[in-house]
């Protein structure tokens, strides 16, 4: 039978029926080191309790099954059969005696069969052989018990770092929680931080809307409000002036002549005709005398050019 089915309860019912540690060996063709360490791993602290209890059971089962009188007469045998060994003949109870006093039992009719095969001198290198084995037995004893010694310890310090492990395991476990529930609660701001985030950006590109819009309408304001502001003359090649565009203003050409005057002098219109010339100082003298902007448009190129290279120099 496997060790690994044993159970508690048939350890308890080896106990009770007195079958002891080479009970169980036989029945689960085991060593006794093997049962010991099964036997560990199912009680646990109480291991050496319940080994204990085992071997006072075996020792009582085996003590049972003989009287008081065949005890004593057993051990009668035992130093007769020692005496017959040694080569001492017993003096003072005879073989048959012992016989009697043990009466049909197993144990007699294995000592008679011991004896019978006794010769009546036992050389003493039998009693060598008898005693370097004993000494052998005691040495593997001693060899077996240190070994489950060592396994005793080995176990129990690995039942120390297993139990330091789970300590540590549950540290971090704890702390895995603590990690957890402290990632829940960012996750938790950062997702209400960025709803927030959403609406401000839907909120920056209504205004950017709202800002082109009421920039496109402030400059159609503008330039209304500039066309308005501002009239346009115009000035024909036959020498008449009038307002192209704009609100109504007076065209004074008083100081006309005056202007004439400077103008011929001018670099900028030598290449003009005295009519050309006349006309530009009438321009001149326009602009000069309105309180309003004038934005001027000439028909005639050339003049146009002279004006412009004019208004140029007077604006250095």
């Amino acid at each position: 039978m496997d060790l690994s089915s044993l159970t508690m309860r048939n350890v308890r019912d080896a106990i009770k029926y007195g079958h002891g540690v080479e009970g169980l060996c036989s029945k689960y063709s085991c060593d006794p080191e093997a049962l010991f360490f099964r036997m560990e791993s199912l009680y646990g602290r109480n291991f050496n309790k319940i080994l204990q209890e085992l071997r006072e059971s075996d020792k009582k089962q085996h003590g049972s099954k003989k009287g008081a009188a065949a005890s004593k007469a057993t051990d009668d045998v035992k130093m007769v059969v020692d005496q017959v060994i040694a080569g001492i003949p017993a003096k003072t109870v005879t073989f048959e005696e012992l016989l009697m006093d043990l009466g049909a039992t197993d144990e007699a009719t294995a000592i008679s069969d011991k004896l019978c095969q006794q010769p009546e001198q036992t050389e003493q290198p039998e009693t060598n052989n008898i005693t370097s084995l004993v000494e052998g037995l005691k040495d593997k004893e001693a060899m077996l018990s240190k070994a489950l010694m060592g396994i005793e310890c080995d176990y129990n310090n690995t039942l120390s770092q297993h139990r330091a492990m789970l300590s540590e395991l549950r540290t971090l476990q704890h702390e895995l929680k603590v990690l957890e529930g402290q990632f829940n609660e960012k996750m938790a701001q950062y997702q209400k931080l960025a709803a927030e985030d959403d609406g401000i950006v839907d909120l920056l590109s209504e205004l950017m809307g709202s800002h082109r819009e009421k920039a496109t309408e402030l400059n159609k304001l503008r330039e209304k409000i500039k066309r308005l502001d501002v009239t346009t003359i115009c000035a024909y090649a036959d020498g008449t002036i009038a307002i192209f565009e704009g609100p109504e203003v007076p065209l004074d050409k008083a100081g006309a002549d005056d202007v004439f005057n400077d103008l011929i002098k001018r670099p900028e219109c030598e290449d003009l005709k005295l009519k050309q010339i006349k006309l530009l100082s009438e321009v001149l003298a326009v602009t000069g005398n309105s309180n309003k902007k004038l934005e001027v448009l000439i028909e005639d190129q050339s003049v146009q050019k002279a004006y412009e290279l004019l208004s140029a120099t007077s604006a250095s």
